[in-house]
């Protein structure tokens, strides 16, 4: 990425942990490379648990994993937007506009794009590379 002086390249992304108890492995991990922006990147690790529903684990387990990490994005009053979408290893990517509230559980689908800031995106991957990419805007 090239810097311009309207959109300076940021820093270097500096994983830490978030949420560890004690010699606990943290469930998430928050990446600080947007952190300037507004913007908050995380990823999950091992600990979190799998995300995935068409696993062999309950789906309330896995849901109740989508939940804690909704209220992990989000202030106690739920006042934001959560969007997910199965990974398909295609070329789909969902655009969301600020005009909805709570957890999207979008189509098949490999990627987001928000429009307005208060909305958290995820995608599940297994083998692959989460990308992030923000505008110094935060939208």
């Amino acid at each position: 990425m090239r810097a311009t002086a309207d959109a300076p390249t940021p820093a270097v992304a500096r994983d830490r942990p978030i949420g560890a108890h004690g010699g606990d492995e943290a469930p998430y991990l928050a990446f600080d490379v947007f952190d300037d922006w507004g913007i908050r990147a995380l990823a999950t690790t091992r600990a979190a648990g799998s995300f995935g529903t068409a696993g062999d684990e309950p789906v309330g387990v896995v849901m109740g994993r989508w939940a804690a990490l909704q209220a992990h994005c989000f202030p106690p009053d739920g006042d934001g937007r959560f969007a997910t979408a199965r990974q398909v290893h295609g070329a789909e990517v969902l655009v969301h506009d600020g005009e909805w509230r709570g957890w999207l559980r979008g189509p098949a689908a490999d990627g987001h794009v928000a429009l307005a800031r208060g909305t958290a995106c995820a995608v599940t991957v297994a083998d692959c590379v989460p990308v992030y990419v923000a505008h110094p805007s935060g939208a």
